[in-house]
């Protein structure tokens, strides 16, 4: 693949991986979702075209995208009947322009433009603009960049249905009962966010399945003033968390350890494959997507054969949204990942993500059977806060 044909840089908060496919690069923004060069599990060029978190919210467009994908015939190399995240892959030999051409740039757009009514043909007739509820910007025209929408996007119009993923998410450990309002934009970020490698195995109408509630009962984090080592410097990046600092004990179901939370996060269930137990933990004091404050992510175990191989281990990080080139070794059972970046609609606004790929024995006398993942993104301001406790986990699982 020549360097042209690779596109833009990717930014910090488009996706790393699509089922099998290896994103490389960004060909084209569109109302509805994006276009990207990427490669085979065998190395070979491919054009992926994903929907925005917001226009895949809509079942209609859903329904669109999925006729249109089904029109393009062998040109479709997957095209996955359950999201999130929605997507498609195309082969970039056959299609309009040839080899020396679009190399499937116009069978990808074209899709977005179906799904979304965005193609000319596609509008209504004459009459007042036509402006999907999901729309990244006020007049309809311009493209998704690859962020989830902020927290005050225009909701859909009165009498649509809820997102499928706003009813996936079930709120179980949280100390301030504003969490459920996060839920309904948190839903899309996840779906985009954390990308899941496993492929369907075949078509399906079976919607996808509901997150796991916890058992009915009291909340499961109480504060706590933390009973893990306290002060100075962690074992991963930046400090732990101080003497005496604000915090909220997790004992969360489904994992092998408990831990600390920093004072106001809260955390709410949603596995997702390929991990066995995932939860998601945001700072309900700011906003979830970032912008401007808050922070979040996901701190998720899955069993691996003891003791994890280093093919395991690596097969573990293309988990994140992460490249393999950000990861830095800090000791025989941990990696750590640090990038920043500027959000591609929010100009001026970076944000940091921090990550840490671990293996532990959580059998008393076992080797390291058990891997744990926890990738967190937020403002600069939230960096060590989210470094405290990456290096809490690591501290729980020594």
């Amino acid at each position: 693949m020549h360097p042209e044909e690779i596109g833009e840089p990717l930014g910090v908060a488009d996706p790393r991986l699509l089922g099998g496919f290896t994103v490389r690069g960004r060909l084209a923004g569109h109302a509805a979702g994006a276009v990207y060069s990427g490669r085979d599990p065998h190395g070979g060029p491919v054009v992926l075209v994903a929907l925005a978190p917001a226009a895949a919210s809509d079942p209609a467009v859903r329904d669109r995208f999925a006729a249109a994908t089904a029109a393009l015939g062998d040109r479709v190399l997957e095209a996955p009947p359950q999201g999130p995240p929605t997507w498609a892959a195309l082969s970039r030999e056959g299609g309009e322009g040839g080899a020396g051409g679009s190399h499937g740039l116009r069978e990808a757009t074209a899709l977005l433009d179906a799904a979304g009514l965005t193609a000319g043909e596609a509008r209504p007739g004459s009459g007042p603009g036509f402006v999907p509820h999901w729309s990244p910007s006020p007049d309809g025209s311009g493209p998704w960049s690859g962020d989830a929408p902020p927290a005050g996007a225009v909701p859909p119009p009165a009498g649509r249905a809820p997102p499928p993923s706003a009813l996936k998410l079930t709120a179980i450990v949280t100390p301030v009962a504003g969490l459920v309002i996060v839920l309904v934009v948190l839903g899309a970020w996840i779906g985009w966010q954390v990308l899941s490698p496993a492929r369907p195995a075949g078509p399906s109408t079976t919607p996808p399945p509901t997150t796991h509630a916890a058992p009915s009962g009291p909340p499961s984090a109480a504060p706590s003033k933390g009973s893990g080592p306290r002060g100075g410097k962690g074992p991963v990046a930046g400090p732990r968390y101080g003497e005496g600092e604000d915090t909220y004990h997790a004992d969360l179901e489904g994992m092998p350890f408990d831990f600390d939370l920093p004072g106001g996060w809260g955390c709410l269930r949603s596995d997702k494959k390929p991990f066995d137990t995932r939860w998601v933990c945001i700072d309900e004091g700011g906003t979830f997507p970032p912008s401007g404050s808050g922070a979040g992510g996901f701190v998720a175990v899955e069993p691996c054969a003891a003791p994890c191989g280093d093919g395991e281990r690596a097969t573990l990080r293309t988990r994140f949204t992460l490249d393999e080139e950000d990861w830095r070794r800090i000791d025989a059972t941990t990696m750590y990942a640090e990038i920043e970046g500027e959000l591609p609609n929010r100009k001026g606004e970076r944000q940091v993500r921090v990550a840490m790929s671990r293996v532990f024995g959580s059998v008393p006398g076992g080797g390291p059977g058990t891997a744990v993942a926890v990738q967190l993104t937020g403002p600069e301001e939230q960096r060590e806060t989210m470094q405290k406790l990456i290096n809490e986990i690591h501290d729980r699982t020594s």
